[in-house]
């Protein structure tokens, strides 16, 4: 009765999560080169933009530094270097969070991926050369 269907769907459902653990198994693989090139594509565009960012915020830290000195308000001076440090600072925790959830998307999984890797059938495994 009720045990022999139980049984069969524990079965069904044993042989459903070994296909898909087998599939997602072959989709990273499969995927991996292209994931790779896609992070590192991100992080250069990430590294080259907060590179960007801190040169122009230098300058622009200088720039205002100079011309407060030329107008003789030292104190304004302060007030803009710690603004401008402050803005720089943000777009540093920005940069990062963003970065942060690039790398976390584009993870490149390593070569074993631990699913099925006892009873997977490998007669279908692609071979590296």
């Amino acid at each position: 009765g009720g045990a022999g269907r139980a049984e069969k769907a524990s079965e069904v459902a044993s042989v459903v999560a070994q296909d898909g653990a087998q599939a997602l198994s072959h989709w990273l693989e499969d995927t991996a080169p292209a994931r790779r090139e896609a992070y590192q594509k991100a992080h250069t565009h990430m590294s080259s933009l907060w590179d960007s960012v801190r040169v122009t915020s230098a300058v622009a830290v200088s720039k205002g530094q100079r011309l407060a000195a030329d107008y003789g308000h030292a104190e304004t001076v302060e007030t803009a270097t710690a603004r401008l440090n402050a803005a720089a600072g943000t777009a540093a925790t920005a940069s990062s969070a963003v970065f942060g959830r690039l790398a976390a998307a584009f993870a490149v999984q390593p070569e074993d991926h631990g699913v099925g890797s006892d009873s997977a059938d490998t007669s279908g495994t692609k071979v590296s050369q």
